[in-house]
């Protein structure tokens, strides 16, 4: 009996314990004080076996999948984020606040969903010390990028990549020096340049804020920003610190995407999106419509029998 209900009192304690340290999806946007954009669905492993025995040239989910739902979302994403965004300055920041929160999946997604609804994107991989993005659009850390312009006497590389909707400025090298770079004059130059740009929407992809100074430096070009969380995995603390950076930054919060998040888990939303973002295993409202139709004509015939 005694060792029961200590066994009890353990869960119990242990399960509070997880929902204060991490972040939890029903309680996002009041805990933070922002809008949620987007809630992208955790990858199944069919799909994560699909990205990886793919001969595709670009390792990109929507570009992949086949699962409408999933795309869906990035859809989602896209239409609020042009909704928040202010046409008059489409430079916009996507961070996060800890390493493995799939950030810079949710901009390479975002950027190919910007795409196919006929805008021209550029995604500016910031993130000078891993370079993630750049390797997402098929390139390598020896093409000539950001850290060729800033550091030598040329002009920024620009590539067409997966659409020739969408440029892509690699990083041009990994470097711990970034704080440095990001801080010159040249980078400068380069934001002039761009607020009088042809395109519709510029992302900056950048390191966790957290974790270094780079997005806290790139406060003086870029005022508005999304911060991908990661539901189960982003710590409270960490992410209520990197909010607060950026805001002490100047830098507004234009909305909150949750990456692999678990829908069925969440009390709220699973009844708010649970139909028709493929959540569950997959299924689209199409597909559980015809499940409907189907019960309910089984129904009629039982009847008229």
């Amino acid at each position: 009996l005694i060792l029961g209900t200590f066994t009890a009192l353990l869960v119990i304690f242990s399960i509070e314990l997880y929902k204060i340290r991490f972040v939890n999806l029903d309680e996002l946007e009041t805990e933070f004080q922002a809008p949620i954009l987007s809630i992208i669905p955790k990858y199944s492993k069919k799909l994560i076996k699909e990205i990886s025995n793919s001969k595709a040239e670009y390792k990109i989910a929507s570009l992949i999948s086949k699962d409408e739902g999933l795309i869906e979302t990035y859809r989602l994403f896209r239409t609020k984020l042009l909704q928040r965004l202010d046409p008059e300055k489409k430079i916009i920041m996507i961070t996060s606040c800890e390493e493995n929160s799939g950030k810079t999946s949710v901009v390479s997604n975002l950027a190919i969903s910007i795409s196919q609804e006929g805008k021209k994107v550029l995604v500016v991989d910031c993130d000078l010390r891993k370079a993630d993005l750049t390797k997402a659009f098929a390139l390598t850390t020896k093409d000539v990028g950001l850290i060729d312009y800033i550091t030598k006497d040329v002009n920024p590389k620009i590539y067409s990549r997966a659409s020739k909707l969408i440029d892509i400025l690699p990083t041009g090298g990994l470097t711990d020096e970034s704080g440095t770079l990001l801080s010159s004059a040249k980078m400068k130059s380069l934001f002039a340049h761009l607020s009088h740009s042809n395109y519709d929407i510029v992302i900056f992809d950048t390191p966790p804020v957290t974790r270094v100074v780079d997005p806290l430096v790139l406060a003086q070009y870029i005022k508005e920003a999304i911060v991908v969380v990661r539901p189960g995995h982003s710590l409270i603390e960490t992410v209520r610190w990197g909010i607060q950076e950026l805001k002490e930054a100047n830098i507004k919060i234009r909305g909150i995407v949750a990456n692999a998040a678990t829908i069925e888990t969440s009390y709220y939303y699973r009844y708010r999106y649970g139909y028709g973002y493929g959540y569950g295993k997959g299924s689209t409202i199409k597909n559980k419509l015809t499940k409907i139709k189907t019960r309910r004509s089984k129904s009629n015939e039982t009847i008229g029998a």
